[in-house]
């Protein structure tokens, strides 16, 4: 942990330029350059300061999330228990970002340059590796420091050329007089004038009236405010911060004016580029039939065919493709460290079917999922010649082919947005209450507003893209949730020791439900399983036998009495603990040890009751005792034992009596007056 001020400073600023650049991936870069070129220079301000603002906010808010844990580690674990109900938004969303990028390289690169598709997916496969494997997360920011002096250097080798200025960008003077030597450094005239003349660029897009615009920068708004809270590597990046005490605040307002800068870049030089190939005849070849007047006209391969069709401008084609192309690595080889992170604890302990024919190493490696994002970009890349095939038969369909980037956009303006509110949601809320959302609403609600976007971006319509947009914006917020709070357990009592004195009147037993109005014992309460009652201090489970429970001789098979004692001690789970579920609970309710003595044979259809009641417990185990009675004549058919452990769920250690079963149990203490001999 940094504890210099200096150091944590440096610090601050080397994960800010890492959370930069790893959020500049191919969505950013480049439908700036859609922006710029399509609404103007004032509109890519407009896109470049929501992409930051959206980037920092999730910083903030985060920096206040870190400072309610006791620990790094623990924070860790919040996120990582957290993101299992939203592992298919988290891993797809990554998955989309990540083909996304390969997708844009290739397009609006690889492709004008005449470069093939697949020898550039051989090499970022490779590189990927080796860099995810050489630059670990505690490492990665001094990698991604490196690629921050090059693109550097690249920005300013193209602010400095003629397509901004024939000026020099920095102009320095030395002068001297009678207060002795005097130097002065100032921007270029030049290229303050080109972004003053930029500011009056109309753009090649017209929006039919105001309402129009307005309804289009929605979606635009609200993608790219909650972009970062399903994004993996910056959830990475906040639990790095936190553990190396940096302060995830800072980092990340660091990170947004870097940012900014970026995509302000970027935006600029596409303008520039299609200014000047505006001014030189050929120097742009339209790879599209669109009309240029339409919203889906694309240009994002302008800066590209420009630098690459103008002999002069072969340096500032190396500039701008190291420029990219670092701002892409840098969003890979984080992407393969977080798939990495996540997928490994997701797997740890897994015990689902798909383990047994598939080991766990190669479901968390990231180089079959990397694979997997080269080939979607490279396919996707080339739906534009299956269009072809498919306009022999319907000329209107083709435009379902063209894939652009926008087809991409589509999902973090509308899909994605539903799951981004509610995991923050999740991790916005209190360590005491807990909330589930329903994963099929979420993604209904999801596939429903990417379809209505897609109307509207086909039919140019953008009050629909707005409509899609809210829809998914505003029912991740109102959406209900089911919430458990374990607020009524009082301090005193949040720990069970057979030391302690508790009062049960601070207590109240769980409303009971009648489901059968068949004929009770006198004085047994019926409780929410049909079939069972609670009677003199037991919970009880009427049984009848049949012919599967006998062997060949006739009588009960000895093995079946502690299958209904273990079916009894479920049904009494389920009624004092009902909302609890194995595969989602924080913990396991485990058999330590259970023993059963046999007082009497019966065969099948001879009724008997099952009970089952606390014995005895203490912080870390709980004793159940069970007895099998012969319903007719009263017989004790046999009796015994099993003690009860909880473990996590995470790493199987042993924990204390959860604080909801502490909850749950302590109610019927006062019902069944034995239990207090504890």
């Amino acid at each position: 942990m940094t504890k210099n001020p200096l150091m944590k400073s440096w610090n601050n600023l080397l994960w800010g330029n890492s959370v930069a650049l790893t959020w500049t991936w191919g969505l950013g870069l480049f439908f700036a350059v859609q922006v710029a070129i399509q609404f103007g220079f004032n509109d890519l301000i407009k896109f470049a300061t929501i992409d930051a603002v959206g980037l920092t906010i999730f910083g903030l808010v985060n920096h206040q999330i870190v400072k309610k844990s006791q620990n790094p580690e623990e924070f860790e674990n919040k996120f990582l228990t957290q993101a299992k109900s939203f592992k298919f938004a988290l891993l797809f969303y990554q998955f989309v970002a990540i083909t996304l990028t390969i997708y844009c390289l290739l397009k609006y690169i690889t492709l004008p340059l005449g470069i093939f598709s697949f020898l550039v997916g051989m090499m970022l496969i490779g590189a990927v590796i080796f860099l995810g494997e050489e630059f670990p997360i505690h490492k990665i920011k001094y990698l991604h420091a490196f690629y921050a002096v090059i693109m550097l250097t690249a920005a300013l080798i193209i602010l400095n050329s003629e397509l901004f200025s024939s000026e020099s960008m920095i102009s320095g003077a030395l002068s001297s007089g009678s207060q002795g030597l005097k130097a002065e450094l100032s921007l270029s005239p030049g290229l303050l004038g080109w972004f003053n003349d930029a500011s009056q660029y109309p753009g090649l897009y017209q929006f039919k009236n105001g309402i129009s615009e307005f309804a289009y920068w929605i979606p635009v708004l609200l993608g790219f405010l909650c972009g970062p809270w399903l994004d993996l590597q910056n959830w990475h990046r906040v639990v790095q911060i936190n553990k190396e005490g940096g302060s995830v605040a800072k980092s990340y307002i660091i990170g947004g004016l870097i940012f900014w800068c970026v995509i302000m870049v970027d935006g600029s030089l596409a303008l520039a580029c299609h200014q000047f190939g505006q001014s030189h005849a050929g120097l742009i070849t339209s790879l599209s039939t669109i009309d240029p007047s339409s919203l889906l006209y694309p240009v994002k391969d302008t800066i590209t065919q420009v630098l690459s069709n103008y002999p002069d401008f072969n340096t500032l084609l190396g500039s701008y493709m190291v420029f990219i192309g670092l701002a892409a690595l840098a969003t890979f080889d984080s992407g393969y460290i977080a798939y990495k992170w996540y997928t490994e604890s997701l797997v740890k302990d897994a015990k689902g079917l798909i383990f047994t024919f598939i080991p766990s190493t190669l479901i968390s490696s990231a180089i079959p999922w990397f694979t997997l994002c080269i080939v979607a970009a490279i396919t996707t890349m080339h739906f534009t010649e299956f269009g072809k095939f498919i306009a022999s038969f319907d000329a209107d369909l083709i435009q379902f082919f063209r894939f652009e980037l926008e087809y991409y956009v589509a999902f973090f303006a509308s899909f994605f947005l539903v799951y981004s509110v509610c995991f923050y949601r999740k991790m916005a809320e209190t360590e005491d209450s807990s909330s589930k959302f329903s994963a099929l609403r979420l993604f209904s609600t999801a596939l429903s507003s990417i379809a209505i976007f897609g109307i509207g971006y086909f039919t140019e319509n953008t009050l629909l893209m707005a409509i899609a947009a809210i829809l998914a914006f505003v029912y991740g917020w109102i959406c209900e949730a089911k919430k458990s709070s374990s607020k009524a357990i009082p301090t005193e009592a949040k720990v069970l020791s057979q030391n302690q004195n508790i009062n049960i009147e601070e207590f109240r037993a769980q409303e009971i439900h009648y489901n059968s109005n068949d004929a009770l014992p006198n004085g047994a309460k019926p409780v929410s399983i049909k079939g069972c009652y609670i009677h003199d201090n037991w919970f009880v489970h009427q049984f009848i036998p049949t012919y599967q429970d006998t062997n060949s001789v006739g009588n009960v098979y000895f093995a079946m009495y502690l299958m209904w004692v273990g079916k009894t001690r479920e049904l009494f789970f389920a009624h004092v603990i009902p909302d609890f579920d194995p595969n989602k609970s924080d913990y396991l309710i485990l058999t330590r040890s259970i023993d059963h003595k046999f007082q009497k044979e019966i065969n099948e259809f001879t009724e008997v009751l099952i009970k089952i009641r606390i014995g005895e417990y203490n912080r870390k185990f709980v004793t159940l005792e069970h007895q099998i009675i012969e319903t007719k004549t009263g017989d004790l058919v046999g009796k015994g034992k099993q003690a009860l452990m909880f473990v996590s769920s995470q790493d199987y250690s042993l924990i204390d009596l959860p604080q909801e079963v502490q909850q749950a149990f302590i109610p019927y203490v006062g019902e069944v007056k034995e239990f207090l001999k504890a």
